[in-house]
């Protein structure tokens, strides 16, 4: 930047369209403020104005939803009547004599902003001339910080915006669920109840699967841990079996020992089963877990866990060497 002095003159461009968005929310919040604690009695602890919207955090820990349907509706009432936002500077005394619903911040003469039954505050900030600037606000949401409600609201043309947005996306929803606008919920609901039940069959499925394979390997293995047979498993990379279905499958056994792993992007995920043998965890621990360094638990008979940006092989390599004694 420039090195300015004392008594340069400096050629200033003002963003009139952010700042007139602004002195319109800032309005809008002190018509939904002065509203809320004029006919709720719902003070004001905090507020902030930003790209995303107005919040309004309030010293209640919950309002009832009937309660802010209807100070948005006393809200736009307000906006209608195009009511004029004077602003005028008192004496501190005066000021104070006027009962305000906030305590004044400064000494000395205060500026007041008067919106005519609407709301009386001290307030430095910018203001639009009249509430009917404002177009119109609407409620969109609320979260609580610190015990307390905080509200979120749309003002100006935001309100527009994101309502044509929803309009547009009720209209796909409709074509894509073949409901009128009115049955999107209700179609929404059937096919999450629909897609729940396929995807309840289709993890039976794989734990079938998981059960038969498991079976399969057991019969098939070279390796036994005292006459007990030893699976090796390394699953497909974003296959449809998972360490959970293996854990299902592992409920159908009676003894086994067993090592499956999946890779999944820079990671392995393990999964031991020692089940119906005298082979301790411990062991396992011990013997590959740490030298890999691995992490992970469980209880018997299933533990998992996972080791980064390892191959396969070498963890399953590890686990039959400690099998065998080597």
């Amino acid at each position: 930047l420039p090195a300015w002095t004392a008594g340069d003159t400096i050629a200033l461009k003002l963003d009139w369209e952010h700042r007139y968005t602004y002195m319109r929310m800032h309005t809008a919040q002190h018509i939904i403020s002065g509203l809320a604690f004029k006919l709720f009695g719902i003070g004001t602890l905090s507020v902030h104005q930003g790209e995303e919207g107005l919040t309004i955090e309030t010293d209640r820990s919950d309002i009832p939803h009937e309660t802010l349907m209807a100070l948005e509706d006393a809200a736009n009432r307000a906006i209608r009547a195009d009511i004029p936002v004077i602003s005028r500077e008192l004496p501190h005394d005066e000021a104070e004599a006027l009962g305000m619903r906030r305590s004044i911040k400064v000494d000395g003469d205060v500026r007041i902003v008067h919106i005519q039954g609407i709301d009386t505050m001290a307030c430095g900030g910018v203001h639009a001339a009249s509430t009917g600037e404002v177009d119109a606000v609407r409620f969109a949401g609320a979260e609580t910080v610190r015990s307390h409600m905080r509200m979120f609201w749309l003002s100006g043309t935001a309100v527009y915006e994101t309502e044509r947005q929803a309009r547009a996306v009720c209209a796909e929803l409709s074509t894509l669920l073949s409901a009128p606008r009115d049955g999107i919920v209700s179609a929404v609901k059937e096919t999450q109840t629909a897609l729940y039940g396929i995807r309840r069959q289709a993890a039976l499925a794989c734990e079938a699967s998981a059960r038969d394979r498991l079976q399969l390997l057991m019969l098939q293995s070279p390796v036994r841990y005292k006459g007990i047979p030893v699976v090796l498993w390394e699953l497909e990379e974003d296959g449809l079996l998972t360490s959970r279905h293996i854990g299902a499958a592992l409920t159908q056994c009676e003894a086994v020992v067993l090592c499956a792993v999946q890779t999944d992007r820079d990671k392995l995920a393990w999964t031991v089963g020692l089940k119906g043998v005298d082979l301790p965890f411990e062991q396992v621990r011990e013997k590959v877990l740490v030298p890999l360094g691995a992490a992970g638990g469980g209880k018997s008979p299933l533990w998992q866990g996972v080791a980064r940006n390892m191959a396969p092989h070498v963890f399953l390599d590890a686990f039959r060497q400690m099998v065998e004694g080597k």
